[in-house]
């Protein structure tokens, strides 16, 4: 439960501003170069580099087996079986 409020909530508000900080500081020691015009390429990057860490993660640890059949919710004795994968 808190895993999941954690990399749902937490994660998503924090890091943005975390790269940022980190940028202001690169910055300010002169280890950025003075090509980039702020901090946007560096978070842009960073984030098509988190949109493909999760996609990697959500293929490698969700879904179900190759050559499923899924079974859709059914109404049994006035109870909703939820939908699952074989």
């Amino acid at each position: 439960m808190i895993k999941s409020y954690i990399l749902q909530i937490v994660l998503p508000l924090v890091l943005p501003t975390v790269l940022y900080l980190i940028w202001r500081l690169l910055r300010r020691r002169g280890k950025v170069g003075e090509k980039i015009s702020g901090p946007w390429s560096w978070l842009v990057l960073s984030g098509l580099g988190l949109v493909v860490l999760g996609f990697v993660v959500l293929g490698l640890a969700g879904g179900s087996p190759p050559g499923g059949t899924y079974k859709p919710p059914t109404l049994v004795d006035g109870e909703i079986v939820p939908g699952r994968s074989d």
